[in-house]
């Protein structure tokens, strides 16, 4: 039996969880489950801020006036809680690595992004019957296997990542509280 650790574990969890809002036809919807700052809780929070904000997105070029200063909203305050997540993730990590190694050009919270991004991408090019969904599958297990790669050599020494501060300079605030 293969071993699969803690952030592998997440990570398969995570894009279980998409799937599933994805199947349930979600869109805008509330987090279902408690808050905590385990890895797979971290990693699937900021999967759903990727989520809604995919689907504020789809719903951009509307007629209405007042639903596009919706999506508008709604979009800024997913993005303002993805930041934060990203910036969570990275924590995570720093609160794990050795200050040993070269620094990494990037951190642990942008890579997952990427991969929840990439994923949200494929789920839904898969349900359209598009192409080119396949051409996404080499780039979701590529970051995956980069965020392994990297939580091994945070562990090890051979990297470290800094926190990235993730922020917009204006607006919004106000919309997330």
């Amino acid at each position: 039996m293969e071993f699969i650790n803690e952030l592998e574990l997440a990570l398969e969890k995570t894009l279980r969880s998409m799937d599933k809002w994805h199947n349930e036809s979600l869109t805008w919807f509330d987090y279902d489950e408690e808050e905590n700052d385990s890895l797979f809780s971290l990693i699937r929070k900021l999967a759903f801020h990727n989520y809604c904000n995919w689907h504020f997105t789809e719903a951009y070029n509307h007629d209405s006036h007042d639903v596009v200063r919706f999506v508008w909203e709604g979009g800024l305050g997913h993005n303002n809680f993805r930041n934060m997540f990203m910036e969570k993730i990275d924590t995570y990590f720093v609160n794990k690595q050795t200050s040993e190694g070269d620094f990494n050009s990037e951190g642990m919270g942008s890579i997952i992004d990427r991969y929840t991004n990439d994923y949200l991408k494929f789920i839904h090019l898969t349900s359209e019957n598009d192409e080119r969904a396949p051409l996404l599958l080499p780039q979701i297990d590529f970051l995956k296997n980069a965020s392994l790669t990297l939580e091994k050599d945070l562990i090890s020494g051979k990297k470290r990542i800094i926190i990235f501060k993730k922020f917009k300079t204006k607006g919004y605030i106000a919309l997330c509280k």
